[in-house]
């Protein structure tokens, strides 16, 4: 437990939940120590974050990409939990990755983008029913049917207020990036697509051969 919650106290953006880990921390010691699993534990720190600023929430969840590298563990610890996986197409996906600067070469990033697709892919097919994938580009052009869809899926009841996202913002933490810039604006389709205009002819040509077989998998190319 202790080398747990010294992840969190150690990390320099942990502030921006706004919650006392030494509450989180004396409350898992009152349990017992068989119930101190990883699970709990986690299981702790979010719904002490929910309280705080989601007190009517019913369940949580955890929206970090580089999870789709782990899903295999994640599903082990949480062998009850649901999945969904925002597909987008790879080509934006690495225009993004470079842009940000998370990989210097194109080859990185589709690498990026090809490993998570097998990875979440072969993880969904052994979760059946409680895994579900969207398409990032339905998401942000046809969103309520969508949500809607997700929120039969965890079993939550759907409300309008889910389609605004930009009132809560300031709850999110570490949105002064770069990279999380668009969250202030509404639900748009701007950057679908934006890898033809981003990369060069050559660049378009190297982005599609490296993931072809993905892409014409999942029906981003014919």
């Amino acid at each position: 437990m202790a080398a747990v919650l010294d992840e969190f106290y150690s990390c320099r953006e942990f502030y921006t939940w706004e919650i006392n880990l030494d509450e989180v921390r004396d409350r898992l010691m009152n349990i017992d120590e068989s119930k101190r699993t990883l699970s709990n534990i986690f299981d702790e720190l979010y719904c002490a974050y929910s309280k705080k600023h989601a007190p009517d929430s019913r369940i949580w969840g955890d929206k970090t990409p580089l999870n789709t590298l782990y899903l295999d563990w994640i599903g082990s610890v949480y062998p009850e939990s649901k999945f969904i996986h925002i597909i987008r197409d790879g080509r934006d996906v690495a225009d993004s990755y470079l842009r940000m600067k998370r990989y210097q070469k194109l080859e990185e990033a589709a690498k990026r983008w090809n490993t998570s697709i097998n990875l979440a892919q072969s993880f969904g097919s052994k979760r059946g029913d409680d895994y579900m994938e969207m398409r990032y580009e339905e998401l942000v052009t046809d969103t309520e049917p969508v949500i809607r869809q997700a929120c039969s899926f965890l079993g939550v009841d759907y409300s309008p207020g889910m389609l605004d996202h930009t009132s809560r913002v300031d709850k999110l933490g570490d949105t002064d990036k770069a990279h999380h810039s668009n969250l202030t604006k509404p639900i748009n389709s701007e950057s679908v697509g934006k890898w033809k205009k981003n990369f060069s002819d050559s660049e378009q040509k190297e982005v599609n051969r490296l993931l072809r077989q993905n892409l014409l998998s999942l029906g981003y190319v014919d």
